[in-house]
């Protein structure tokens, strides 16, 4: 729920290219398609499963967010599969080969992702630097960290025992922080703890790669510290620029 898809349809269509994103209502809680106008939304799967097998069909490129399941469903010669962290971790191994033999290319949102393919092209998650930016504003909350309700009787004791003062704060449908809010909640901020968890392993593991958030707090301002403690360097906004990273990954798709 990083908003890729729309941000890289929002700044291709800048550049001239015709994107849209396919997105089930119920997928999109955070209302990234309402924010940038490029979704298409749809309430049932059946209908979902017709506009893409339709759009496909006049489609030069196909992306494909971890919705595997549906490969068959695309009429397109140019298939890509964009993995987030959660679902690739959690893929049967002997299923990628037959992935492979239906797509054109397998894109990683982070780094750490290549421990499960090799062979996979690593694109920087991009953050809207025109919307994510520091207002040089008083900051309220001294430290923080946003999780999205994944073992929390776990998760929540592990940061406390690291960092005592920091306000844990669940995002998800009961405790919703939109996307349009999210830069100026981040802006009342002095320091982000961007601790990632591999939640695949029976016990969740830290993994130390900058979260989307953890990179926009950093665009907003704030102090991140990573997995391993260290602090995010500013040099990270450059490479996670939604222009640079669109520049990138319309290069790569050709």
């Amino acid at each position: 729920m990083a908003g890729i898809s729309e941000i890289l349809s929002m700044e291709a269509n800048k550049l001239g290219y015709q994107c849209i994103v396919i997105q089930k209502r119920d997928l999109d809680p955070f209302g990234f398609g309402d924010y940038y106008g490029t979704d298409v939304y749809v309430d049932a799967i059946d209908k979902y499963l017709e506009l893409l097998y339709m759009s496909s069909k006049k489609s030069d490129v196909v992306i494909v967010h971890d919705w595997i399941e549906f490969l068959d469903e695309i009429e397109c010669p140019n298939i890509y599969v964009y993995f987030h962290g959660s679902k690739l971790r959690g893929l049967p191994p002997e299923q990628l080969p037959e992935i492979e033999k239906k797509v054109k290319g397998i894109i990683l949102s982070t780094p750490d992702l290549l421990e499960y393919y090799p062979n996979g092209m690593v694109l920087p998650q991009p953050v809207d630097m025109n919307l994510f930016f520091d207002k040089k504003r008083e900051r309220t909350y001294p430290q923080l960290m946003i999780n999205r309700s994944y073992q929390r009787d776990i998760i929540e004791p592990t940061i406390k025992a690291k960092f005592p003062d920091c306000i844990y704060r669940e995002r998800n449908k009961h405790n919703l922080l939109s996307y349009r809010d999210m830069p100026e909640f981040l802006n009342s901020v002095t320091e982000y703890i961007d601790w990632k968890f591999d939640y695949s392993k029976p016990v969740p593991k830290t993994i130390c790669s900058p979260s989307v958030t953890g990179i926009q707090a950093l665009a907003c301002g704030c102090k991140v510290i990573d997995s391993n403690g260290k602090k995010l360097p500013k040099s990270l906004l450059r490479k996670h620029n939604s222009v640079n990273v669109t520049q990138e990954f319309l290069k790569y798709i050709g």
